[in-house]
């Protein structure tokens, strides 16, 4: 059960992480990679080599794009710096890098759309729902440990209770 919600976290993550630097997307790619190969994974989902390979090449091609958008966002974040922290501040154009960056951000959203179209052309449906079955249980796990529920606090301090200590 944790291989498959780590397992999960992966494209999830790769979803989620808006503004990772430029560096992290080989090790974002070869996660990818590693997730549909994993033995967990192909088993759970019944994926075909021929699936593995397609979603691998699909992987790869999201995470050269989504490189691109990070660089942009690095660049865009650093002139927005010097911007205001210019001697002779420029509302106007920190305004204009603010537009920018909203565009980056919305070209990242579109890029994590066209990722989850290629992934279920390439999964059957019921592949995909078994996919996204798994994520949402993953999805609240993390809500759950995040709010102190099971293993909440105690366990980001290293204490581990047991079901019926805890209550």
């Amino acid at each position: 059960m944790r291989i498959w919600i780590g397992l999960l976290a992966v494209p999830l993550l790769l979803g989620l992480a808006g503004t990772a630097e430029a560096e992290t997307e080989g090790y974002r790619a070869r996660r990818f990679r590693e997730f549909w190969r994993s033995e967990a994974m192909v088993e759970r989902l019944d994926l075909t080599p021929d699936q593995v390979e397609r979603l691998e090449a699909a992987g790869e091609d999201f995470a050269g794009r989504e490189r691109e958008i990070a660089e942009q966002v690095r660049t865009n974040r650093q002139e927005t710096r010097t911007a205001l922290e210019a001697e002779e501040f420029s509302v106007e154009a920190v305004e204009a890098l603010g537009e920018e960056m909203a565009g980056l951000a919305a070209a990242r959203a579109r890029l994590m759309t066209e990722r989850q179209i290629a992934i279920r052309r390439i999964l059957t449906a019921d592949q995909y729902n078994r996919l996204q079955t798994g994520r949402e249980r993953m999805e609240e796990r993390i809500r759950t440990r995040s709010r102190g529920g099971p293993r909440g606090e105690a366990f980001r301090k290293g204490r581990r209770i047991e079901p019926e200590a805890a209550e």
